[in-house]
């Protein structure tokens, strides 16, 4: 059956409208000048000790990825540990991201705050996430993460606890 002029119209019209909504809400996050945006919701899902989904709306979900930190990989020890953690931090409870980038995934990632904490840097204050290595430039998470060691305190009670990174290139 061959579309009508009026179908092929309105077809056009929601595919531009689609594109120009995408294209605001990206820009919204991330700014051409590199400086992040903030991004409130409730936090409606853990994945693991660094990923987490943020309702920003009724119906919008948003993978944020914790900036500057790296923790276990599933299958890895301290993973469960890592991710229930994050998960008494943050689950069902308001939360503000800071988005600084968009990673390979497509996952936002962001310093992310609670009405009084610091998640990132309490998720390596903690022992559950290498604050250092391939993803922090963030002198909080370095100090943050040298206290955990030399308190022992999560990964850090193992006597040679592998980076994630170096766990995913085995």
């Amino acid at each position: 059956m061959k579309d009508s002029p009026s179908r092929k119209w309105a077809f056009r019209i929601m595919a531009t409208l689609g594109a120009a909504i995408l294209v605001s809400a990206i820009g919204a996050v991330i700014m051409p000048n590199g400086q992040s945006r903030v991004v409130q919701g409730v936090v409606v899902g853990v994945i693991d000790g660094d990923t987490l989904i943020l309702r920003v709306d009724d119906r919008e979900r948003v993978c944020i990825r914790l900036a500057g930190l790296d923790a276990p990989e599933k299958r890895q020890d301290f993973w469960e540990a890592a991710k229930r953690s994050l998960s008494d931090l943050v689950f069902r409870r308001p939360v503000r991201v800071a988005v600084v980038d968009v990673d390979a995934s497509g996952r936002f990632v962001g310093k992310v705050y609670t009405a009084d904490l610091f998640v990132n840097a309490e998720q390596v204050g903690r022992g559950m996430a290498w604050g250092r290595g391939r993803y922090s430039r963030d002198e909080r998470l370095v100090a943050r993460q040298a206290e955990a060691r030399q308190q022992g305190k999560g990964l850090w009670a193992a006597a040679d606890p592998v980076p994630p990174w170096e766990f995913r290139d085995h």
